[in-house]
């Protein structure tokens, strides 16, 4: 037979024994390698379960995986199990049908079978070392991570009843021995660079991290490497491949850290497998449950009984247990040891012979258990017993009220002062010094330790009530936990103040100029916004004082403000307050603007080239007033440019005239400005364009000259020739 045809049969035969063990339910019966069944439980063959466990070790502190490090061996060899059902001393399972899980293709679960064992290997695991055999519990974790890790296989999240159909046995056979053929051992040339901590140990269960492994698996990563991805295109070849299989491993290395580490706190007592069900404390006054953290309140000195009843709640043998009391922090006492077995609970008391106070006792009870990570607190019942003392106490918010018939509300806090609930608390006012109060009483209710509670009343001065701290003498009445009435008074106090006041202050006019006639007025009004009358207001410009002005009828007072300089004022007026009434002030700021001008420009005389020429510039404010003994600027255009020839001061016609030396030849382009000085704003005039001719009476010289010439050649050519 030729290679082809043995290939052929070998792909055949392959191809009849996946559709066997499909068509037997055992589609998962293919996994990640365990290096084959090991022939000692000391020495296990090391593959890719075992590498996983091993690397997940690794993330773990040491005091959680020291028990798993002594037995190592037994913890690789607890791998192998579920695949085997003939391992080495007995303790095989070989249930290969139940290593997978299924999902619909819309992501929900169809099949949690892998999950299911995992979760049942885990409980069991938890069993035998709460029952000492540390032994066996390794090997079964190392069974429950053979579970947990199986899922991370495409071909065990696959199957014939599967929305995606049967994986290709051949193509997972070939993913597992690549795999398999790199995970030999701890250190991987293949996929060691993929193996990294997530940073976290998250309490997580053997069942919920088998199904998030699965999912993962089953729908890909987010560049969409599925198990069918994975099913139609492994090959080890490819580096996308070869990336998806690392990262699949270091999901399923991290799960399994995270499933180790919520085993070894159940394990070590962290979970609530004893508990005291009942503490109770006995005294005169009866007996106080105290489960839940309660609080018992006796007499100071008071003998009692404290009480405990433990229970085993999930232990299947009985197990050790003890009560350690602690008050305040400080160890009392501790009970004797008791086995105590499941559904047979156990009564541990306590005696305090005589309880100091007054005081609270702060009681905290711990149940010990002995496990196999040493002592552990399995639960702690936290409670109090006060030695009562009883007090109340009433005090009154700061309160500040003017005079004359003026109401206000006043907070009246009532204080438990004492270490003892304070039940009927009610108050009565029985005098108040010039002023009336309502309601005058109060019904409180009750006020816990260290509580307290307020009520509002309402406080009224008299007309004529004199300023100054007023009393108020209020009675307080209460219970306490006997049932014994108690009563006592207080002196509180308030304060009998000045009636407030307020300013509003406004300007007559907006827009102000300098030399504007402007009045500034002040409104004075009380806290009720009545005008007061007959009261003196001070005014300011700045910090100068304009003058005092009396308030009239409507509560107003007016001064004329000066205006005689440009610039920005604050406008102030104060009302000083008298005996009544307090001071108030208000502040506003009036800016006083300057007189706006106008500059005209013409010349005086004709502009005769090479003579000089009087420039007038002519300067009026906005009202067109004249504007005199400013200074005006006269300026001759160059170009772009202007060049100052010089000033004058305006004459009292607001006339200021500047000589220019000498005209020039053509056009000559000025003007006259005003930069601004005193209470007047600048302004310029607009150009003013002038054109230089010759002097006439040269050229009449000129003519005449050439007349007398022309006289005299004719004379002495045609006269005296003759």
């Amino acid at each position: 037979m030729d290679k082809k045809k043995i290939n052929a049969a070998k792909a055949f035969s392959v191809f009849i024994l996946f559709a066997l063990l499909v068509n037997a339910g055992v589609g998962s019966a293919l996994a990640y390698s365990n290096g084959g069944m090991s022939s000692t439980v000391s020495n296990p063959k090391y593959s890719t379960h075992d590498f996983i466990v091993d690397h997940a070790l690794s993330f773990l502190p040491e005091e959680e995986k020291q028990f798993l490090v002594d037995r190592f061996s037994r913890l690789l060899y607890g791998t192998e199990l579920p695949d085997y059902a003939s391992a080495v001393g007995g303790y095989g399972i070989g249930d290969t049908s139940k290593h997978h899980v299924y999902y619909f293709s819309n992501k929900t679960l169809q099949d949690n079978s892998s999950a299911v064992r995992a979760q049942a290997m885990y409980n069991y695991a938890l069993q035998l070392m709460m029952e000492g055999d540390l032994d066996k519990a390794v090997m079964m974790i190392g069974a429950m991570t053979h579970y947990i890790t199986d899922v991370g296989s495409f071909g065990h999240v696959m199957g014939a009843s599967t929305d995606w159909g049967a994986p290709d046995l051949a193509t997972v056979t070939e993913y597992e021995d690549y795999v398999g053929n790199r995970t030999m051992q701890y250190e991987s040339n293949t996929f060691g660079k993929y193996i990294i901590f997530d940073g976290e140990l998250t309490a997580r269960t053997a069942y919920n991290a088998t199904l998030e492994l699965a999912y993962n698996t089953t729908f890909g990563d987010s560049k969409g490497r599925s198990a069918a991805w994975l099913n139609d295109f492994w090959c080890g070849c490819n580096s996308l491949c070869r990336e998806r299989a690392g990262q699949t491993l270091n999901i399923a290395i991290n799960l399994v850290a995270d499933v180790l580490h919520t085993f070894y706190l159940e394990a070590s007592g962290e979970g609530g497998i004893a508990a005291i069900t009942s503490a109770t404390v006995t005294n005169g006054s009866g007996v106080a449950n105290l489960v839940g953290g309660g609080m018992a309140r006796v007499y100071t000195g008071s003998q009692l009984w404290m009480n405990f009843t433990v229970a085993n709640v999930n232990f299947s043998s009985p197990v050790p247990l003890r009560i350690r009391l602690y008050d305040n922090g400080t160890l009392t006492g501790e009970s004797v040891e008791v086995m105590v077995s499941q559904g047979s609970p156990s009564l541990q008391p306590f005696l305090i012979s005589s309880i100091q106070g007054p005081a609270v006792h702060y009681y905290s009870a711990e149940l010990v258990l002995n496990t196999t990570f040493g002592e552990v607190v399995k639960d702690v019942v936290n409670f109090s017993v006060k030695a009562v003392n009883s007090s109340i106490g009433v005090s009154a918010a700061p309160l500040s009220v003017s005079g004359g018939n003026q109401t206000k509300s006043w907070q009246i806090t009532v204080s438990n002062t004492g270490n003892d609930a304070l039940n009927s608390v009610t108050l009565r006012v029985k005098s108040v010094q010039n002023g009336t109060i309502t309601p005058l009483n109060a019904t409180i209710g009750t006020i816990s330790e260290g509580g307290s509670k307020a009520v509002f009343l309402n406080l009224t001065t008299s007309p004529n009530s004199s300023i100054g701290m007023k009393q108020v003498i209020i009675e307080a009445r209460y219970k306490d936990f006997t049932g014994a009435e108690r009563a006592q008074d207080f002196v509180v106090t308030y304060n009998v103040t000045r009636v407030p006041t307020e300013i509003d202050l406004s300007i007559s006019q907006a827009g102000v100029k300098v030399n504007d006639s402007v009045f500034v007025t002040a409104l004075l009004k009380d806290g009720n916004l009545v005008p007061l009358v007959n009261k003196a207001i001070r005014f300011y410009s700045n910090a100068t004082y304009l003058g005092m002005m009396t308030t009239d009828m409507n509560g107003s007072a007016t001064i004329l403000v000066p205006t005689e300089a440009v610039g920005t004022f604050e406008l102030r007026a104060e009302f000083s307050g008298d005996s009544v009434y307090e001071g108030a002030q208000r502040a506003i700021t009036m800016r006083v603007l300057p007189i706006e001008t106008s500059v005209s420009m013409q010349t005086e005389g004709a502009a005769i080239t090479g003579k000089p020429l009087m420039l007038k510039a002519y300067v009026k404010d906005e009202n067109n007033a004249s504007v005199a003994g400013i200074t005006v600027w006269f300026q001759e255009k160059s170009g772009s440019d202007w060049v100052t020839l010089g000033s004058a001061v305006s004459d009292n016609a607001g006339v200021a005239t500047f000589s220019y030396q000498q005209v020039k030849a053509g056009e000559s382009v000025f003007r006259a400005v005003f930069a601004g000085e005193s209470v007047y704003d600048g302004s310029s005039s607009a150009e003013l364009s002038i054109v230089g001719r010759d002097d006439p009476t040269t050229t009449y010289a000129i003519i005449i000259v050439a007349i007398l010439a022309a006289a005299a050649v004719f004379y002495f050519v045609f006269v005296r020739h003759r």
